[in-house]
């Protein structure tokens, strides 16, 4: 069983904008996942989704088996079972111009 899933997770902000469209994830204890993308593609924003700092539009965070989607962020218990590494870290492409921001969580 995984230890933390994501399903179905969108994240519509005022104004109609999508940030997160459709995400899915499960994780098994023990694994490092990183999210690798160009700024702005909103790896902060499903970070902020997991630890209960944004309410997704749509669909669910499961912890150890147990909806956590509702919950205030201290009521979550993520640090219990997440480790949030650093928030992100900048890595330029191969040409050496243009950054790509990394973020991590640790189970």
């Amino acid at each position: 069983m995984s230890c933390l899933i994501l399903t179905g997770i969108q994240k519509r902000f005022a104004g109609g904008t999508v940030a997160v469209r459709d995400f899915n994830l499960a994780m098994e204890q023990g694994e490092f996942v990183t999210f690798l993308g160009p700024s702005g593609c909103d790896k902060t924003t499903t970070l902020r989704t997991i630890a209960g700092f944004e309410q997704p539009t749509a669909g669910a965070v499961v912890l150890d088996g147990t909806d956590i989607t509702e919950r205030p962020p201290n009521r979550r218990n993520v640090r219990k079972s997440c480790s949030f590494p650093p928030a992100a870290y900048l890595v330029l492409d191969e040409a050496g111009d243009d950054m790509v921001t990394a973020a991590a969580v640790a189970i």
